[in-house]
């Protein structure tokens, strides 16, 4: 009995250290929410666009043929059985053959928006046509310089942002002229004095999203295809694409 009382009496010490220790314990602090390890406003934070939700593929197939078909109507040439569609919103370039889509391409338009003035850094708006071709049987990679080759060959980029690529004109040259007076075509909107092209880039990390000083650019081998499929005179046409994208931008022709 004597060792039985020691046993008991031993096992109620413990509990009340056991006790003691537990009270005087510092509570322990709750899970940190997620939302606290935000960057601080003000911080330094990563440049990112988020890319525009795509398009249903019926609802853009309507509105392509529908854009066709318009441009078509307005302003007739020799072979317009062809149309390239530039859609600022998406950076998407477009290859129409008869209202249906032939070619489908990443690009990337001026970093500084739609603009149709002289000297603004921006891509204009509207219907045009391929004046000129430059650059056929150079390789993918050489770089133009006022519409000419120069035998530089400069090595492609993928970072994903790196805006100074993109001052290199490289591979083909699609030189594109405006066909709405007062629009893109004459004086201080003239779009073929501005020099707007469709032409190669060194900086593919950038396609998909505005990096240009208003051309409009595309990788290598995809400039190279769009080359070899269309002709001097085929029509443009180049939309914002935030609205109704069978719409036709400039005055009077929406």
């Amino acid at each position: 009995m004597r060792l039985l009382g020691l046993i008991c009496a031993a096992g109620l010490l413990g509990l009340g250290m056991a006790t003691t220790i537990l009270a005087l314990a510092p509570t322990a602090a709750p899970p940190t929410r997620l939302a606290a390890l935000s960057p601080a406003p003000g911080g330094p934070q990563q440049r990112t666009i988020p890319a525009p939700p795509p398009r249903p593929a019926a609802r853009l197939d309507r509105s392509l043929r529908t854009l066709w078909r318009k441009v078509c109507r307005r302003f007739p040439g020799q072979d317009d059985s062809k149309l390239i569609v530039v859609d600022v919103h998406t950076e998407r370039l477009y290859l129409l053959q008869d209202g249906r889509i032939a070619g489908d391409w990443r690009v990337s338009t001026a970093l500084r928006g739609i603009d149709q003035r002289a000297h603004s850094d921006g891509t204009p708006v509207g219907v045009f046509r391929v004046a000129r071709k430059i650059g056929a049987g150079l390789p993918p990679d050489e770089v133009l310089q006022d519409q000419a080759p120069t035998g530089r060959i400069i090595t492609p980029t993928r970072l994903p942002d790196d805006p100074a690529a993109s001052r290199w004109i490289t591979t083909r040259i699609l030189w594109l002229a405006g066909l709405q007076q007062g629009w893109n075509e004459d004086g201080d909107f003239d779009t073929f004095l501005r020099h707007i092209y469709i032409h190669g880039t060194a900086n593919l990390g950038m396609l998909g999203q505005p990096a240009s000083h208003g051309c409009v650019q595309m990788a290598p081998r995809a400039v190279m295809a769009l080359y070899r499929a269309v002709h001097v005179g085929t029509p443009v046409l180049i939309t914002p694409g935030t609205g109704r994208l069978s719409a036709i931008p400039g005055p009077a022709v929406s």
